[in-house]
């Protein structure tokens, strides 16, 4: 018997098209947001008696887990959760810095 079931934890970046600004004198520059949106989906199934976790971003490992009992697979997707929600925090400042660079080179930042 086998059962699947997916956790789907998406999000989109958190900016708006004007939310991140450059100043240069009286000019403001508006940096564009991507807003690509962010898959944190867990991945279970049930086979054999066990349940397989794999999870995205390597935070399980590339061979996921495997655990016994439902309450280990819904403490395993609240961990996941956790470590995804770090993760896109994480990609989206370093887009923010890179974009803030790329676009407002040689001006200084409100």
């Amino acid at each position: 018997m086998r059962a699947e079931s997916n956790y789907d934890f998406s999000s989109k970046a958190p900016y708006d098209d004007n939310s991140i600004m450059c100043k240069n004198g009286d000019n403001k520059y508006p940096f564009k947001s991507l807003n690509t949106e962010i898959s944190c989906e867990a991945d279970v199934s049930f086979y054999n008696n066990e349940w397989s976790i794999h999870a995205p971003y390597g935070i399980l490992g590339e061979g996921g887990i495997k655990v016994t009992s439902q309450e280990e697979v819904d403490a395993w997707v609240a961990t996941i959760r956790e470590a995804c929600a770090l993760k896109v925090a994480q990609r989206d400042k370093m887009l923010e810095a890179f974009f803030k660079h790329k676009l407002c080179k040689k001006v200084s930042f409100d």
